[in-house]
């Protein structure tokens, strides 16, 4: 396993580390509830003691993070409505004085705002995860960046889940750069054996939301069906936007060449039999999903926003394409499809670049921060 610079005293001496974290997950799954599960297997194997809150659950008995972090004890509360805040707050309150954790580690906004409304736990550190990044500034929501600016204020520890988010905190929110890092989200699974290079297969796996706007990489690939008629889309994920895409696909004449998979929690033998991965996100703080593709061993052409100008290098594991120019899109796509040689040495790059977004990496490095508060603490 890599270990962080620094967090080898952690291994070594916090072996009773008590850790909440706090993650407002109604359903679902995304980037920093995978991030959560593996700190928890983490700080399993090192003997932490862990406690894993989940205010907003859909199902307080049942939910994909009890699941996901199996390893630490979980508590989810039902709360739908503002009515129900109070007992919320009050049932969040009496569990941390419970627990008397050291770290006490939120995870996504709404998490984050409940938090900063609570008296701080007596000795305990608070660490909060920016997996949104610039999420309010991109939909146009200037009263929630406001209030995720303020609510950031009261932690001791912000980490972005990339350089760019990094900068975002740092030169839109104003954060003090003492208090603000970044580490980056890291893919974790066994990729497998990739299939035959004859594949024409582009593969999407993303949430069928406005943010990865699947409209553009849908007239993309009407246009790549010129020059490569066997081309064939898979877009795997669910979403709200799911029925007007399947319409658009069929207005666009390609029942034969898109297929609607759904949300598969297996991605690997998908992954395995594509020629090319593709994200067409207007913004994106990082992308898991890119990686997940790289580990595979695909060349990778997506949006040049966000975390995604950090994963991809142009040119060498893939391409960055502006957002919303479809025609850069369908010509990186049909470069990609059409050149066996380019799309293997790229798929061998990006394989090899995959390896230092590691999941054991993003670990490590939230271990090395919380040492440094305790430290810090100490002093």
């Amino acid at each position: 396993m890599y270990l962080a610079r620094g967090a080898v005293a952690v291994l070594a001496e916090s072996s009773a580390l008590r850790v909440v974290h706090v993650i407002s997950t109604p359903t679902g799954t995304g980037g920093a509830e995978q991030t959560l599960s593996q700190l928890i297997s983490f700080g399993d194997e090192q003997g932490w003691e862990q406690l894993v809150l989940n205010p907003f659950a859909l199902d307080p008995e049942d939910s994909d993070v009890r699941r996901m972090c199996s390893a630490a004890r979980y508590e989810g509360f039902r709360c739908r409505s503002w009515q129900g805040l109070p007992r919320l707050r009050t049932w969040l309150a009496g569990r941390l004085a419970g627990f008397r954790p050291e770290i006490v580690h939120a995870h996504l906004f709404h998490a984050s705002v409940l938090l900063a409304t609570l008296r701080r736990p007596p000795g305990a550190r608070l660490v909060l995860s920016h997996h949104h990044g610039d999420h309010f500034l991109a939909t146009g929501r200037p009263g929630h960046e406001l209030v995720d600016r303020v609510v950031g204020r009261r932690f001791d520890q912000v980490v972005a889940c990339s350089q760019a988010m990094e900068d975002y905190l740092l030169y839109r929110h104003h954060y003090a750069s003492s208090r603000v890092s970044h580490v980056y989200n890291g893919w974790r699974g066994d990729p497998l054996p990739r299939a035959a290079p004859s594949s024409r297969n582009v593969i999407c796996v993303a949430r069928l939301c406005p943010q990865k706007n699947h409209r553009l990489l849908l007239e993309a690939i009407a246009r790549v069906r010129a020059r490569v008629p066997d081309v064939r889309l898979q877009i795997v994920g669910d979403g709200e936007c799911a029925p007007a895409l399947r319409a658009y696909a069929r207005e666009l004449g390609l029942q034969e060449s898109v297929e609607f998979l759904g949300r598969i929690d297996d991605v690997w033998p998908l992954l395995a039999g594509a020629r090319v991965f593709a994200l067409t996100s207007t913004y994106e703080p990082l992308g898991i999903a890119a990686l997940e593709a790289m580990a595979a061993g695909l060349p990778v052409i997506a949006a040049a926003v966000g975390g995604l100008r950090e994963i991809v290098d142009p040119g060498i594991t893939g391409f960055l394409v502006a957002p919303l120019d479809t025609r850069e899109l369908a010509l990186r796509l049909e470069q990609v499809l059409v050149d066996d040689e380019l799309a293997a040495s790229m798929g061998v790059r990006a394989r090899d670049r995959a390896r230092r977004f590691h999941a054991n990496r993003t670990a490590c490095g939230y271990a090395q921060i919380y040492e440094q508060l305790l430290a810090r603490h100490d002093r």
